[in-house]
């Protein structure tokens, strides 16, 4: 459940329907992270994660999802991300969330055709846990 979604209320609503029954569900949640941010891609992405964790009142989520386009050159889409920045400091973030417990899987968007393949993410890390949300 995306952050966004009538002001983090739907987060806090889900957090309260599922408080105790956690593992009844499988949630997810997704971090949109702005150009300006990409300077300090670990403290947002760490922020965002706690925003979310903290009103839906859970430990971790079952999937993180990058909520960015993927796009050729930053000017064709406002917020994009190049494959450099995926297979970088945004999926070694991602990574860290999955070290320290705030997530069990990575979800990458498959709405543009500049998303990098699923293996390419297999290449880049190893140990990652990710769930493309693209067809492999």
């Amino acid at each position: 459940m995306a952050p966004g979604y009538s002001g983090g209320k739907a987060q806090e609503t889900l957090g309260i329907v599922l408080q105790g029954r956690w593992d009844e569900a499988v949630v997810a949640t997704k971090v949109h992270i702005r150009a300006h941010e990409m300077s300090d891609v670990a403290g947002t992405v760490a922020r965002l994660v706690d925003n979310s964790l903290r009103r839906l009142r859970m430990d971790s989520v079952n999937m993180l999802h990058v909520h960015n386009r993927f796009t050729e050159r930053l000017v064709e889409v406002p917020d994009s991300l190049f494959a450099d920045d995926a297979l970088g400091p945004v999926l070694e973030t991602y990574r860290r969330m999955q070290d320290t417990g705030k997530t069990r899987y990575i979800g990458v968007p498959a709405m543009d055709h500049h998303t990098p393949p699923c293996g390419a993410f297999s290449t880049a890390a190893s140990t990652t846990r990710c769930w493309p949300t693209t067809t492999c």
